[in-house]
């Protein structure tokens, strides 16, 4: 299966400890689908640690712990499409009066994602992380 970015924090392990009622402990052992019927596209939430306004397309380990903790659950079941984008700081919402809600940082329109079509990868300049990094006709 192809992957997008290197390291793929969206295809990491699934296993889940299960705990019965008598305290007793197993383990369940689950991956990505082989092949799903269905794509799943994840906006992560507010992460960035960034000093600025609006996030660089750096990949951050905030967005990688992020993909691992929520994202990567849904790769049971789907093909998970999770783009890294330009998203407003933690610092920039600490302090609203920097945020000018029709411009982004950089100077671009405020809009930072955007669908290519219905099915097909979330992109941006830094690539995107991607159970399948195919656009998939249907």
């Amino acid at each position: 299966m192809p992957a997008g970015l290197p390291d793929n924090p969206c295809l990491g392990d699934l296993s889940a400890t299960i705990v019965s009622a008598d305290g007793s402990t197993s383990v369940e052992s689950v991956g990505p689908a082989a092949n799903p019927a269905i794509d799943c596209f994840y906006v992560y939430p507010t992460v960035s640690r960034q000093k600025g306004v609006n996030a660089t397309l750096t990949v951050d380990p905030e967005q990688v712990a992020v993909a691992k903790a929520q994202a990567a659950l849904f790769s049971r079941v789907c093909h998970v499409y999770a783009p890294i984008y330009p998203q407003i700081t933690q610092a920039a919402l600490s302090n609203p009066s920097l945020i000018d809600a029709g411009r982004r940082a950089d100077g671009l329109p405020g809009r930072s994602i955007g669908l290519p079509g219905l099915h097909g990868p979330l992109t941006t300049r830094a690539g995107v992380w991607s159970s399948s990094a195919t656009r998939r006709e249907r």
